[in-house]
């Protein structure tokens, strides 16, 4: 096939064990919280690594930033201290070849909690059009649960667009109710994507991405290694069948620094996450998945076993298919992946 374009970021946390990353299959890392030390995109760029970078120093949402935002005086203290981190970046060969992607700092920001929230996104967009020549894209991390209009009215001066999902809510029910939350929030992202990309058009694609949470809390009655594999395994594939075009793995540094006594479940996670990722660059699934054409000349029928999923959530009633089915056409090679969103076996027949 004809050289991909530039690699749809897969973000992911980083630390100075670049290598580690890149071996796994990783393409980009970050963001970094500690930004006070930008000699880490280096390293990534010694290792063939782009970096997710974050530009200011403000974890969490903007109410945080109230009382700074409420001055002339500590609002233009944050603008000034942006601009310089984005010039720290532009002005050195180095860096600036190694950042793919800017994060603001500030995550899950939205105008249902703050009304300064979408003033505050488009400064930073207003920001990197002024500063940045290559015009990297801006993400954002949204809150989870939230909705494609939600996502609709916060994203429109973005250039990606992603919310989270954290798996440590898989307990119980189990397979059934963390299936149902992964079809609707990869829905809801492709959903909003495309209709920011028909509303509020750009030179190219939004990618639709999402932040898998860390899981690092066991699973109720289902903690085990095997389990987790299956569940890192399902969620991927399901999302990228489903048009999911990025992905975050939240989060790689050690957990023990919040209280957390037994990293167990979040080893089994990491590498699940490891092993899944190498193999999907190893074998050009990613490129297939991205660039690939979509064929539908293979019909999928269920011989045996349930044909959809239902699962009811307060007032909510989710329906959605049992198996999802991608078939690629990618240059000589012909993928075809399943995913099984039940809790039992599916018998089916390709034609």
């Amino acid at each position: 096939p004809p050289p991909p374009p530039p690699h749809t970021p897969t973000p992911q946390h980083s630390s100075a064990a670049s290598d580690v990353y890149k071996r796994q299959g990783f393409t980009v890392i970050g963001p970094n919280w500690d930004t006070r030390d930008i000699s880490y995109l280096k390293r990534a760029n010694d290792q063939g690594l782009k970096v997710a970078h974050k530009i200011a120093d403000t974890a969490g949402t903007s109410l945080k930033l109230q009382k700074r935002l409420a001055t002339p005086e500590g609002e233009a203290g944050i603008w000034r201290e942006v601009e310089k981190r984005i010039k720290a970046v532009v002005d050195d060969p180095v860096y600036n070849d190694t950042v793919e992607v800017w994060l603001q700092g500030s995550e899950e920001l939205s105008t249902r909690r703050f009304d300064g929230d979408l003033a505050y996104i488009q400064k930073f967009r207003d920001m990197i059009q002024l500063h940045d020549p290559k015009q990297r894209p801006l993400w954002m991390s949204e809150v989870t649960g939230v909705s494609a209009s939600q996502m609709i009215d916060t994203h429109w001066c973005l250039e990606m667009v992603g919310p989270q999902m954290y798996l440590e809510r898989i307990g119980k029910p189990g397979f059934n109710r963390h299936n149902a939350v992964i079809n609707q929030l990869v829905c809801n992202v492709v959903k909003a994507a495309t209709s920011l990309d028909a509303a509020y058009p750009l030179p190219h694609e939004r990618p639709a991405t999402v932040s898998f949470g860390a899981l690092y809390e066991p699973i109720p009655e289902r903690d085990s290694e095997a389990f987790i594999d299956k569940i890192v395994e399902h969620d991927l594939y399901l999302a990228l069948n489903n048009g999911l075009q990025g992905f975050q793995v939240y989060s790689w540094h050690n957990y023990i620094r919040e209280g957390v006594s037994d990293t167990t479940t979040w080893n089994w996670y990491k590498e699940a996450w490891s092993k899944h990722v190498k193999r999907l660059t190893d074998h050009d699934l990613d490129s297939a998945y991205l660039w690939g054409e979509r064929r539908h000349d293979l019909r999928l029928d269920i011989v045996q076993g349930p044909e959809r999923i239902q699962w009811e959530q307060g007032v909510v009633h989710h329906d959605y298919p049992s198996i999802s089915m991608q078939n690629i056409q990618y240059g000589t090679r012909r993928y075809l992946i399943l995913t099984n969103s039940s809790t039992e076996a599916v018998q089916v027949e390709v034609s």
